[in-house]
Parts: C-alpha cells; structure tokens; sequence
C-alpha cells in the first residue's frame, strides 16, 4: 500500500462530511461530493469519518476537515 500524502490546503478545503460506509458524501470547496466524484483533477477515492481521501491516479492525497 503506497503512503497517502497532504495535500495543499489552499487547493481542497474539506467542509465537512455525513459518513455513512459506502453512502458517505463530503463537503469539498463548497460542493457535496461522494466516492467517485471528479475535483478539478483529483478523484475521490474515500471518504472517512473526518478526512477524504483524492487521487490524481498516480498518488493519493488525505485531506483532514480544519477544526476552527
């Protein structure tokens, strides 16, 4: 399993997520968003209980939810 690295937060902002296994959606810049569904470049691979990870095919990127 190749590591998953941190993506530029000014890029992705994750705003929140409703997990519920595979009918999990995500919040990303604003816009709901499931497994599968395309940002710009990037593909989400995964949503998590406070995280999602994308993938631009070649590497994997894990965005965490900004606590204020």
């Amino acid at each position: 399993k190749k590591p998953v690295s941190k993506i530029k937060k000014a890029e992705i902002k994750l705003m929140g997520v409703t997990w519920r296994g595979d009918k999990s959606t995500a919040i990303i810049n604003n816009e709901v968003v499931r497994a599968g569904s395309k940002i710009g470049n990037l593909e989400v691979k995964q949503i998590l209980q406070e995280s999602v990870i994308l993938t631009d095919g070649l590497e994997d990127f894990m965005v965490s939810i900004e606590r204020q």
